[in-house]
């Protein structure tokens, strides 16, 4: 997302998620120390549900986190 989208955060949402109240507080998430902000997935303990996520562009940047991924 970083590559394509220059703003310092993002919000990704599946296209299957349909927003019913204000994103405030989740968009007012401290990522200051982290790159990615996403809820733990409770069956794969490891795993994360992608269908929502809050991107710190600017540390992941830094951090080169799409190379780790890759």
């Amino acid at each position: 997302m970083p590559k394509y989208v220059s703003e310092s955060r993002v919000l990704y949402l599946d296209l299957d998620i349909v927003v019913r109240k204000s994103i405030d507080e989740l968009w007012d998430l401290d990522l200051t120390a982290i790159p990615l902000a996403a809820v733990r997935d409770d069956f794969y303990t490891h795993n994360f549900n992608s269908g929502v996520l809050l991107i710190n562009n600017g540390m992941w940047r830094a951090e080169n986190v799409t190379q780790d991924l890759i």
